[in-house]
């Protein structure tokens, strides 16, 4: 399992220097787009910062959210007000400690799949596809390589294997490339 608790302290600031508000700002788009969801599943949320402006644009949701890193797991419950903590369990764990009989209106991965070598998604995809109820929705947030142009998909293929490798040498993440999502999810 990787081990995000080194970089739980400076996490956020990490983001926001390496790409401005652009990160965060992408993971909150559609959040006013999501219709009201009764229970929710937020997996690898990090330090909660996602998870407090879901709360705040949905008032109607209960939250299950799932964080391996212990330190990051402190972090998010910290950011959450007395009333706001009420509509959250916070587990520490990864997907595979979700029980089979769960079920969820929407899943969130906000840069949690890109963890996955392409061998190791597939038991991932599914447990988490078998815990959406009917008509439940999937919300994910991942980097994109392709681009524009040619210098733009170079681009954002160096900064990935960037990330990747810093991630690798201080938390451990074990692949060095994205996973296919478009073929996980289809």
């Amino acid at each position: 399992m990787n081990n995000f608790d080194r970089l739980a302290s400076v996490y956020d600031g990490l983001g926001t220097m390496a790409f401005g508000g652009a990160l965060h700002a992408s993971q909150c788009t559609l959040l006013d787009a999501l219709p009201a969801r009764g229970r929710v599943l937020m997996i690898g949320g990090g330090t909660g910062r996602f998870l407090s402006e879901f709360l705040a644009v949905n008032s109607f949701s209960s939250v299950i959210y799932v964080e391996s890193s212990e330190a990051m797991l402190s972090r998010a419950a910290a950011r959450l007000s007395a009333d706001e903590a009420e509509r959250v369990t916070f587990r520490h764990g990864s997907w595979d400690q979700i029980a089979g009989d769960e079920v969820f209106d929407l899943v969130c991965t906000q840069c949690f799949l890109d963890c996955f070598a392409p061998s190791e998604l597939a038991p991932v995809m599914d447990r988490l596809d078998s815990c959406l109820a009917p008509n439940g929705a999937w919300l994910f947030h991942d980097f994109d390589v392709s681009g524009r142009g040619p210098l733009s998909r170079a681009w954002r293929r160096a900064v990935v294997r960037i990330l990747y490798s810093f991630f690798g040498l201080v938390c451990g993440v074990q692949p060095r490339a994205l996973p296919n999502l478009a073929t996980a999810f289809a």
